[in-house]
């Protein structure tokens, strides 16, 4: 994830911070608050994560119960 590519999106994660996600998580989070429910694919596409990393990232946000 480049921090110059998201700005808003950096600023915003230093909040969930706060409440225990991982950089990854908050950027997965805010991406679902984003689009709704949708595709791994597009869930990485928009929040800036490799798609090799987005699928344990949103099992983690289950595992946690930020997601169904």
């Amino acid at each position: 994830m480049s921090k110059s590519a998201y700005p808003e999106l950096v600023h915003a994660l230093s909040s969930f911070k706060d409440y225990g996600f991982t950089q990854l998580q908050a950027a997965a989070y805010i991406a679902i608050l984003q689009l709704g429910e949708d595709t791994g694919s597009a869930i990485a596409k928009a929040s800036g994560i490799n798609r090799s990393k987005i699928y344990d990232t949103l099992n983690q946000l289950e595992a946690m119960g930020a997601v169904k």
